[in-house]
């Protein structure tokens, strides 16, 4: 064995074939770019955003001046990395899902008022979500709000479980292997509990959180699947034990349903 040390793999990255010559700097360029999108508002400095994505400093800082000069990723005075404009043009040529999504928080504004809850929608990014809307009361703000853009392994969330639960057996064991060694890996202590969690969610049929790891916070969540039955997004309630108290697990459970089959509609719709 080399004493050579060699970068941990990114996060996500574990379940690609081996990497061919020079694919690896193409896994590691990608997980920057994701993991700088999480912050458009703030940036990162760059050696967080290096153990963000598990590289040393100077690998990452090598990729970020190549991205810089293609405008993919700024670079702002106060030495902070943020998305840069091509990622926005990129962007454009997928008029389809902005669309949807502009659809979708409408119709997540209506539930959020309709049932005084906060709701939440979130595409499904192999093994991570991505926080798509938020929107409702701020009873809940410290649980549910992430940031447009913010990433988490599927395993922990009610959204991620959500996806999970409606994923083939074999795929979601692969997935949530994977989401565990990365979560040991930065020495997550709410592991047992995102595990109670997803065993709760499965026998429910529902992706369940009950104060499994947030005291005085209760949430629900199902999948939204586009064309194919693949499963594209996910769909939350949430809301203090005050205002969505287990009593009502039945009742949100059937409006969540009905919503993520309105949603799945126009998934299969614009998402072409």
């Amino acid at each position: 064995m080399s004493g050579k040390s060699r970068a941990a793999p990114a996060p996500g990255s574990e379940h690609r074939a081996p990497d061919l010559k020079g694919t690896r700097s193409i896994a590691r360029t990608a997980q920057l770019l994701k993991s700088v999108a999480e912050r458009g508002g703030t940036g990162w400095q760059l050696a967080a955003l290096a153990e963000r994505c598990e590289l040393d400093k100077s690998t990452a800082h090598r990729i970020l001046n190549c991205l810089v000069r293609e405008r993919l990723v700024t670079h702002r005075p106060n030495g902070r990395y943020s998305p840069g404009p091509v990622m926005l043009e990129l962007g454009l040529a997928m008029r389809g899902h902005q669309r949807f999504l502009d659809l979708a928080e409408q119709r997540l504004t209506a539930l959020a008022g309709g049932t005084g809850l906060t709701a939440g929608f979130y595409l499904h990014s192999g093994d991570e979500t991505v926080c798509a809307i938020t929107v409702g009361t701020a009873t809940t703000r410290d649980y549910v709000e992430e940031g447009i853009g913010h990433r988490r392994p599927l395993v922990r969330s009610v959204p991620g479980i959500a996806i999970l639960i409606a994923l083939q057996a074999s795929e979601r064991d692969a997935i949530v292997e994977r989401n565990l060694t990365l979560l040991r890996r930065r020495e997550d202590p709410r592991v047992p509990a995102y595990l109670e969690m997803l065993k709760d969610s499965s026998a429910a049929c529902l992706s369940v959180h009950e104060e499994h790891w947030f005291t005085g916070v209760n949430s629900y969540g199902v999948a939204v699947c586009g064309a194919d039955s693949e499963v594209c997004a996910a769909l939350a309630l949430s809301g203090s034990t005050d205002e969505l108290p287990v009593a009502r697990r039945s009742e949100i459970a059937k409006i969540l349903r009905a919503e993520s089959a309105e949603l799945g509609r126009l998934a299969v719709t614009l998402l072409v």
